[in-house]
């Protein structure tokens, strides 16, 4: 019979409010590199709730057997479990949330960007992301994506990458900032055309 016992940390700083999360950090081990993750929005989780999209963060560094200690923060820190970007920026992002991610990226070996494809057809998000990026340029020899066969910038949640060995890329910064500038612009033309056929068909309704 074997016993296993070890001391495993878990963190996480909120607002006063505890509307926005700042950060969640668990660090397992005394020594190995430590990872920050980002996505998109935390959920409920905490120090004591572990909801399956921190599980699989969890999981997936733990297997890699590099890693000791992992923060993971977000694109935006509003805390829930159904993001609406009808909000203002001021209620999805506080400021302090900036800070912790700058923070917590220069003291780290690694930055997972798992935000997967939400930016691809969001302005509001592609330009949020460019932001991120813009912060964080001092450290993009640290940046990396999921990978599975062809596929990357995988989030988390993926079936795939809740169930085999994490691949992690690190990126092209450069082409990886100018395909969200790209995605931005794409996303604004989408969303002005579909504005100005709504408009028109207002139009319409109140000329009958």
């Amino acid at each position: 019979m074997i016993t296993e016992k070890t001391n495993i940390r878990m963190d996480s700083i909120f607002s006063d409010d505890k509307k926005h999360r700042f950060l969640l950090r668990r660090s397992w081990a005394k020594e190995g590199k430590i990872a920050t993750v980002i996505m998109i929005n935390p959920s409920d989780a905490d120090y004591l709730i572990t909801d399956v999209t921190t599980m699989s963060v969890y999981n997936g560094l733990a297997r890699l057997g590099e890693y000791a200690a992992v923060n993971i923060v977000n694109l935006y820190s509003l805390a829930t479990s159904k993001m609406s970007f009808r909000r203002i920026d001021s209620e999805l992002n506080l400021p302090d949330n900036d800070k912790m991610i700058l923070k917590v990226a220069a003291e780290s070996d690694m930055i997972l960007l798992c935000w997967g494809s939400v930016g691809d057809t969001n302005s509001r998000v592609a330009k949020r992301i460019m932001h991120v990026l813009d912060m964080l340029k001092n450290e993009k020899e640290k940046m990396h994506v999921l990978t599975y066969g062809d596929k990357e910038g995988l989030h988390p949640l993926v079936p795939q990458m809740r169930t085999t060995l994490w691949k992690l890329k690190q990126i092209d910064f450069d082409s990886y900032y100018e395909s969200y500038n790209y995605a931005k612009d794409k996303a604004t033309k989408k969303e002005s055309k579909e504005s100005t056929v709504v408009e028109e068909s207002k139009d319409q309704v109140i000329e009958a």
